[in-house]
């Protein structure tokens, strides 16, 4: 009520501004701190929410990258006819460049291949007085393992092609892997993110419940229905922050205790210090979304739909 009186008595511009945020800061802390077992569930069910949230987008990342560092196994290996001419072979490379979800494709000549053969064998067999009987080939990598397979489909329909191998076994594998936590966590993610909206907004009227005196009062002066919601909106947003910072430091330590005790040859994690500050800014940016929203959403059907009710 201070700041509307101040604003009949004609105080400064600036010192208003100042009062009415630190009333709205106030008045949003005392909602917290008025109903602890609603702040508790809201915070909680916020954290699940973005929790779910942070692992799914984690394993998909970590997915992407284990992909693109696992030597040999996410590779297509195409070996061309013998009587190709390297010509041939590197018209034909320049050609998969261009396709859809091929990021990298090197040309190995039969020369060079027939060394490394030879390096590789020679303890146990002297190959020096053979002839080479090697093609030229290629060797393709793929931006994500989706593309492997229908690379490696595509090549073989190529009149110059004689072989193809790809690793279709581990490509399937971290396809079906990625689409399966892709679907389950959008439903679970969604479900609670429902979940997370309604408690915020059953919070905030509550709070508006408990207040609705106070705010008919401040209806009958002139506060605006904006400046009324203000510290609801702040409620609502306090709770969904709340839970982020506390999903963000679940998941980093998490990952970093994961990343440190349980290496795995199979399958490469990104090194924490580069997922930090990305799931930080993630989590935060989502838990103010729902915040903002829900309890904006839920402030304003009470104050406008049902402002009768506090006549």
């Amino acid at each position: 009520m201070g700041e509307l009186l101040a604003i009949e008595k004609g105080e400064p511009m600036s010192i208003m501004r100042l009062s009415s945020l630190e009333f709205l800061i106030e008045e949003a802390f005392k909602n917290l701190t008025r109903n602890v077992v609603i702040s508790f569930a809201s915070i909680t069910t916020v954290t699940l929410t973005l929790l779910v949230v942070g692992v799914v987008g984690l394993a998909m990342v970590n997915i992407e990258y284990s992909s693109q560092h696992l030597p040999g196994k996410l590779e297509v290996a195409v070996f061309l006819k013998r009587n190709v001419p390297l010509q041939e072979a590197i018209g034909l490379a320049n050609k998969v460049k261009s396709w859809e979800g091929v990021k990298e494709v090197k040309v190995v000549s039969k020369e060079e291949a027939w060394q490394d053969l030879k390096k590789e064998l020679k303890r146990e067999v002297d190959l020096s007085d053979i002839p080479n009987p090697l093609p030229h080939a290629l060797r393709i990598k793929t931006v994500a393992p989706q593309y492997i397979i229908s690379v490696a489909e595509t090549l073989r329909k190529e009149q110059i092609v004689d072989e193809v191998r790809e690793g279709r076994e581990v490509a399937e594998k971290l396809q079906s892997l990625n689409n399966l936590i892709k679907w389950t966590g959008i439903s679970l993610g969604l479900f609670l993110l429902l979940a997370s909206s309604l408690i915020i907004g059953n919070a905030v009227r509550l709070a508006i419940y408990a207040r609705r005196e106070e705010i008919r009062i401040m209806q009958l002066v002139g506060a605006t229905n904006f400046f009324i919601m203000g510290p609801f909106v702040l409620e609502g947003t306090a709770y969904s922050i709340f839970g982020g910072l506390l999903a963000f430091l679940i998941l980093l330590l998490a990952y970093i205790y994961i990343y440190n005790h349980f290496p795995l040859s199979f399958f490469l994690l990104l090194p924490y210090q580069d997922v930090a500050l990305p799931l930080f800014a993630a989590i935060f940016l989502l838990a103010l979304l729902i915040g903002v929203v829900s309890s904006f959403l839920s402030t304003r059907y009470f104050l406008y739909k049902r402002g009768e009710e506090f006549e």
